[in-house]
């Protein structure tokens, strides 16, 4: 591990070479992270090493620096293995732990629900922790899963529904109302709506209805209307029922909250919340670690204003949620070098922070008025006018829905125009607004409302400098609107959907109007969707507010009361998610962070990569204001592929969004996530596109994941090969090799390691002299600080690890010119240890040579299926931190492990079996022998027992959140050595 981490890098060897390195010169022996925690001889020694690398007068410090970042690794990288090995996932096991606490049962049941789930893949390569739920959906408004759906089923049934009835969940009896009124009248009982909702509307639990029908039509109409309308239940009030109430939360005189609290705020130079914080500016990880940092302090805050740091003392779900969220936040920082892993982390952060919340329950309407109302910026408006008050909707198309209300109730008017000018055309609008205008027959003709999106998630600009529409062209649509009124004419309504708000954007309004608004011309419906970032990367809330800006008077009056009482009705204040929204209301400025670094993030991708020069494809639309580009599908599968990896050419075709990496770009309805997702939108004339929503990978993540797909994306059409990828990766290194003297003998593994040294920035002294192992760790890891041509060299391959996997059965790569080509790249490319290369992109990498190995293992007893098992070796000895690793034992067929020689065994088993700790080396064993792979299972159980006679083997210790702060691998006692004895012995026994 440490290898690959910038502490092993020379300091004089950081600045160009004038020759590159001989074979000699690379040659290194790599041992597993694992055995250099297990073993303190070994880790010394490799110090050794490093202090010749790296000058520092305090090498203590620097040890324990060095001890403590691999530790938390460990523990991290464990807890995936865990996952991945065992058949219970990390959010089980979490779900039991919740469950074992009297009053726990509820978090339980919502543990690891996410309102918008990431696509899966078939075969997942960049492993993480499993962090999910039963009643997960693509998108909880308006996808719900089936198992969602069956939970709301079974509580249906439970009440005594009949199973074959055509039934619709929905959130209140506001929302069943809302949707009969726009339905069909053919599809209602004769009579009164009221008469017809107190026969076919049953209240299952608080903010959970069963809105029954007489017919599948009718169902399906009225489920269309209850999305747009925002109806859709909360699948926390869905799943807090899950799991039998085990009676109340019971304090226990054991737990002490307070020094829990206390170790988490923690000493100056010792704060989990300053390594957070901690995180050089220009860090890809900055804007997120930041976020986490106050979102823990924040949370420790308010539990100290409002006292609830006293009452809830000795509160065990409280202390629960508090340990996990300090493990968690002290491993965060150990995991910046890859964003995928680090996301995922703040996932589990996210999950710990949920409980606390819900233990203590710090926050109520008040609350939320507080926290949401910030973003109206009143004190830019009169003191004649009322401070406006955000209110509390189910979601953003509710609360888009409901300001349709308002205004047709302020204006008596039904009829919405929307926002125009010359410059910027018309305004942009999510396109279910248009739902809404089709279902209460809402004209543009005649309208005294005026309809504005204040920045937009679909880019509509052409071009690389196209500003597009934003609050400059909200200012003036609404200028021009009110330019045209006549005295006689009634106040302007101004409906702002304010989902994606830029900095700063709310004070400019609101200062431009504020006269506007004071004389009583203009009224204002602010409405946001909590779904986007607002939800500060979570994913973990579904929710929306809206609030009423205008000058005293009935009118406002009667608006309010109506908005107050449907608030009321719906009651989403109750449901168990809303504190978290609190919170991350609270932390408002986090927001606009995360929201720079993603445009940020778009802009280096447009500029770098989609520019249309030298090659390079461009972005059909984007706009610098926001992180979104869109890509045109193209109507003809004109993108081809050829390869030659069996018995006879091939190819495959596909359209130009086929170029995007789906193993690191996920499809995942809406945006504003923590990674880069794609989702697919309808263009018009029978075209589709894809919109990607750019997160927080670092430069040097998004080269590799965009420079070669940039290259291919054109739209007349593109031809491919891995022969044309070889020799692109020759190219790249000979251009960055120019006035180098390179010796005749260098191999393509040595020339990558001399680019490597030669593109990377020297450290400063004083980082690298002062600098703990982690802040010199982010230091190197800065954007701007990564070798452009290896992660040039590593999107090449990459991409074509994608497309060969996706496109071909590995028995059919047996061999051919072009796998000749790929195995000569791979060795070398692996060989040189892909350094500054992502974990994510070594992954891909190993998987094409992980997809050849299966192909030369296909006959056991050949010479092919040796060497292609040693390549296995081989390649998790360089690279022993991967989690995959393990499945490697898993891929080699049993026959080939009966083949191998004994010592060929033994260093399988050192390899792929040694490094697990002793639950995963546990769910190994198991798996073999469910999967008839006897010999295997066999060697590992002698190989376990061998070991557990010599030495005792160090344990994991996984929960909660990965382990304490602070603790490594720790021996077993011997009560563990005799229960893992045994589970051993039950192995065996299984065997037979």
């Amino acid at each position: 591990m440490f290898r690959n981490t910038p502490l092993t890098q020379r300091s004089h060897s950081l600045a160009p070479h004038d020759r590159v390195p001989m074979a000699e010169d690379s040659k290194k022996k790599h041992k597993d992270d694992l055995a250099l925690i297990k073993k303190q001889g070994q880790l010394t020694a490799r110090l050794e090493t490093l202090g010749s690398q790296v000058q520092q007068p305090e090498s203590l410090n620097l040890e324990q620096s060095l001890h403590q970042s691999l530790e938390r690794q460990w523990r991290h990288d464990r807890g995936v293995q865990q996952d991945w090995l065992m058949t219970s996932s990390f959010a089980k096991k979490r779900r039991n732990d919740l469950l074992s606490i009297s009053g726990g049962h509820r978090a339980a049941g919502q543990y690891g629900l996410s309102i918008a789930s990431a696509q899966a893949l078939k075969r997942e390569i960049n492993r993480n922790m499993k962090i999910s739920n039963s009643a997960d959906s693509d998108y909880q408004r308006d996808a719900p899963s089936q198992g969602f759906l069956q939970r709301c089923k079974d509580i249906y049934l439970a009440k005594g529904g009949k199973p074959d009835t055509p039934v619709l969940f929905v959130n209140s009896g506001y929302g069943a109302a809302r949707i009969l009124t726009q339905m069909s009248s053919r599809y209602l009982d004769k009579g009164s709506l009221e008469s017809h909702l107190s026969k076919h509307l049953q209240e299952l639990q608080p903010g959970l209805f069963a809105l029954t029908f007489d017919s599948e039509r009718a169902l399906k109409e009225a489920t269309s209307l209850s999305y747009t309308n925002g109806s859709t239940p909360s699948s926390y009030t869905a799943m807090s029922r899950l799991y039998p109430a085990r009676g109340k939360i019971i304090d226990n005189p054991k737990v002490d909250n307070l020094k829990l609290i206390s170790a988490i705020r923690g000493t100056p130079g010792d704060s989990v919340i300053e390594r957070l914080r901690d995180m050089p500016p220009d860090h890809a990880l900055a804007a997120m670690s930041n976020t986490a940092a106050s979102l823990i302090e924040s949370l420790l805050d308010v539990l100290a204003k409002k006292g609830v740091d006293v009452e809830e003392k000795h509160n065990p779900l409280l202390r629960e949620g508090l340990e996990g969220l300090h493990n968690i936040a002290d491993i965060l920082p150990s995991l910046t070098h890859d964003s995928t892993k680090f996301t995922n982390g703040y996932q589990a952060l996210m999950e710990e922070l949920q409980i606390c919340i819900a233990a203590a329950d710090p926050y109520d309407l008040g609350d939320f008025r507080k926290a949401a109302s910030k973003m109206l910026a009143a004190d830019k408006l009169p003191p004649s006018i009322p401070r406006p008050k955000m209110h509390l909707m189910t979601s953003g198309m509710g609360s888009l829905s409901m300001a349709h209300d308002l205004a047709a109730i302020m204006t008596g008017n039904p009829n919405v125009e929307k926002a125009y000018t010359r410059r910027h055309g018309e305004t942009p609008v999510y396109f279910e607004v248009n739902h809404i205008r089709e279902a209460n027959n809402i004209r543009s003709k005649d309208a005294d409302t005026l309809f504005a999106t204040l920045n937009h998630s679909l880019p509509g600009g052409t071009g690389q400098h196209q500003q597009g529409w934003n609050v400059d062209s909200v200012i003036a649509a609404t200028d021009k609107r009110l330019d045209q009124m006549d005295r006689s004419d009634p106040p302007l309504v101004l409906i702002l959907d304010a989902t994606v708000e830029k900095r700063g954007d709310m004070e400019k309004l609101m200062s431009h109007f504020a006269r506007d608004i004071e004389k009583g011309d203009l009224r204002m419906v602010i409405c946001k969707s909590y779904q986007k970032y607002a939800n500060l990367c979570s994913a973990k809330v579904m929710a929306g507010g809206i609030a009423i800006v205008s000058k005293e008077g009935k009118t406002l009056d009667k608006a309010q009361d109506h908005l107050r009482n449907i608030e009321k009705q719906i009651g989403w204040i109750n449901n168990d998610e809303v504190p978290l929204l609190v919170h991350m209301l609270n932390n408002r400025e986090q927001e606009f962070q995360l929201l720079d670094h993603a445009v940020a993030n778009t802009n280096f991708v447009a500029d770098t990569f989609f520019n249309g020069q030298n090659g390079h494809a461009t972005l059909d639309s984007f706009e610098r204001h926001v992180p979104f580009s869109l890509h045109r599908e193209g109507k003809e599968r004109n993108h081809r592929f050829d390869f030659h990896l069996g018995e006879k050419d091939d190819h495959v075709n596909y359209q130009r969004t086929g170029h995007l990496p789906k193993d690191t770009i996920r499809g995942r309805d809406s945006f504003a996530f923590a990674n880069t997702t794609t989702v697919n939108i309808p263009m018009g004339n029978h075209e589709k596109g894809t919109r990607l929503s750019y997160g927080h990978e670092s430069q040097a993540e998004l080269t590799e994941r965009f420079y070669m797909p940039s290259l291919l994306m054109h739209e007349q059409g593109s031809r491919w090969s891995p022969r044309q990828g070889a020799q692109l990766v020759q190219q790249l290194v000979d251009n960055a090799l120019r006035g180098v003297k390179v010796p005749p003998t260098a191999t393509l593994a040595q020339k990558l390691q001399a680019i490597y040294q030669r593109e990377i920035p020297p450290m400063p002294d004083e980082v690298r002299l002062n600098g703990s192992a982690e802040q010199q760790r982010h230091w190197r890891e800065r954007d701007g600080n990564f070798s452009k041509t290896l992660c040039e060299v590593a999107s090449v391959l990459i991409h074509q690890s994608e497309q060969i996997r996706r496109s071909t059965d590995f028995k059919d790569c047996s061999g051919g010119p072009d796998r000749d080509v790929l195995d000569n790249l791979l060795e070398q490319v692996i060989q040189s240890g892909m350094p500054g290369i992502s974990f994510a992109g070594r992954a891909n990498i190993l998987a094409l040579q992980t997809h050849f190995c299966l192909a030369d293992m296909q006959n056991p007893d050949s010479p092919e299926a040796a060497r292609a098992t040693q390549r296995l070796v081989s390649a998790a000895q360089r690279f022993p931190n991967m989690p995959m690793n393990a499945s490697y034992l898993r891929d080699i067929p049993d026959k080939i492990f009966e083949n191998a020689t004994d010592r060929e065994k033994a260093q399988m088993l050192r390899t792929f079996f040694t490094p697990l700790d002793s639950k995963s080396r546990l769910g190994m064993i198991d798996y073999l022998i469910d999967y008839k792979q006897l010999k295997k299972a066999e060697a590992c159980i002698e190989y376990y027992e061998h070991n557990l006679s010599d030495a005792p083997l160090e344990a994991a210790n996984y929960l909660p959140g990965y382990g304490k702060p602070g603790t490594g691998p720790r021996p077993m006692t011997d009560a563990q050595v005799e229960r893992l004895r045994g589970d051993l012995m039950r192995q065996r026994l299984d065997l037979r």
